[in-house]
């Protein structure tokens, strides 16, 4: 098993730094287009009687990314 984590770490090693922006960008994007504005709103005021399920989506993607980098 110790050898599995070791080979998966060394394939995202040599991985193109370009291509990983490009990548996360593109899932970055894909979810921060998704959120209605009226989830902004609802966030905005601090309206907890309403669901913001894109912009929870985007924190979700976003903290995955910054907890991806501090793995590695």
């Amino acid at each position: 098993m110790d050898d599995v984590v070791h080979e998966s770490q060394l394939q995202f090693l040599q991985l193109k730094c370009i291509e990983v922006a490009t990548q996360l960008t593109l899932r970055d994007f894909q979810c921060f287009r998704d959120i209605l504005q009226s989830e902004y709103i609802v966030d905005l005021f601090k309206l907890h009687s309403k669901d913001t399920p894109n912009q929870t989506a985007h924190l979700d993607a976003f903290t995955e990314a910054c907890l991806l980098v501090v793995s590695y």
